[in-house]
């Protein structure tokens, strides 16, 4: 082989060997961006398993809903059943002045 066709192929792989380099660097930037992209994969999996659904949203809103309606409800009634109490102990409060102002002097009970 003749000098300048040493000189030729000495060059040539020269530039392969830079071409090489290149490719094995573009290489690993493609293995980071499959290894990206699978995390990437999982991260969006467990957030689809994870994050509620507009559906789910309006089902729990239903139900709040009606947790509060019936709440109120309850509130309600307490508070009538809390003023008929009340009603309740003035009227036996009353009866037992009577019982023990005029129904056991009648009786000679006091």
């Amino acid at each position: 082989m003749s000098d300048e066709n040493k000189k030729i192929l000495k060059g040539l792989t020269k530039r392969l060997d830079g071409i090489d380099g290149r490719i094995d660097g573009m290489d690993r930037r493609i293995d980071s961006l499959g290894r990206v992209a699978t995390d990437h994969t999982k991260r969006l999996k467990r957030l689809e398993a994870t994050v509620a659904t507009k559906s789910d949203v309006k089902s729990i809103m239903g139900l709040l809903d009606s947790i509060v309606a019936r709440f109120d409800r309850f509130e309600q009634e307490f508070i009538m059943t809390t003023h008929r109490t009340t009603d309740l102990d003035d009227r036996v409060g009353i009866l037992e002045e009577d019982v023990n102002k005029k129904i056991k002097p009648a009786l000679s009970l006091s």
